[in-house]
């Protein structure tokens, strides 16, 4: 199963979680009081707090409106989601809560 693994300054292991959650985790941005896990099984995005506790999951697969392939992602000064989207060939702009502001890009 997929999970988070948490490594100290000298890459030693220090400790793991999202192993009930997670399936394949794809990128990870963690925020002074976040971890965003995008996962590519669903896909969609786990929140964790800094205690690892799940407080939200957002993003998943949609019809065209929500992504279809998310590949990876960031995050911005307003602590914005973007996120690219291999096939629908664009970038998503989300907010804090998952929901979507703005959509670049278009195949072709």
């Amino acid at each position: 199963s997929g999970r988070v693994q948490i490594l100290t300054e000298k890459l030693k292991y220090y400790s793991m979680f999202g192993m009930e959650l997670l399936t394949y985790p794809r990128d990870v941005k963690v925020t002074r009081d976040r971890i965003m896990v995008l996962d590519d099984s669903d896909p969609c995005m786990f929140v964790f707090d800094s205690d690892h506790v799940l407080t939200n999951k957002l993003i998943t697969k949609g019809d065209g409106k929500q992504t279809n392939n998310p590949f990876c992602f960031d995050i911005d000064r307003e602590y914005n989601i973007v996120m690219s989207d291999y096939c629908n060939h664009c970038v998503y702009v989300f907010n804090q809560e998952g929901e979507q502001i703005h959509k670049l890009g278009q195949e072709g």
